[in-house]
């Protein structure tokens, strides 16, 4: 990704192009420290329904997040692909 997004960003023309991108991955990885926090601060054996509403949420964020971001990535990428010229008769 270190040498994706600055390519991309430079094929794009900007920044602007990534910065969304760039956010979506700031997030991911919040998401994912929040996830391990609370996957390590759990007792195995004291789980509380509680915690398994909280972990489901995350998990759900977690989850949106990324398909943001794939859905993103496609269609960034899919900008970066020529459309075919029309054939003529």
């Amino acid at each position: 990704m270190a040498l994706l997004v600055p390519l991309v960003a430079r094929t794009l023309g900007g920044s602007d192009a990534t910065a969304a991108l760039s956010r979506t991955h700031a997030e991911t990885e919040h998401q994912v420290v929040r996830v391990g926090r609370l996957l390590r601060d759990l007792d195995g054996d004291e789980v509380e329904p509680e915690d398994v509403v909280v972990l489901r949420g995350l998990l759900y964020g977690l989850y949106a997040v990324l398909r943001l971001h794939n859905a993103q990535e496609e269609e960034r990428a899919s900008s970066l692909v020529p459309l075919p010229c029309p054939s003529r008769p």
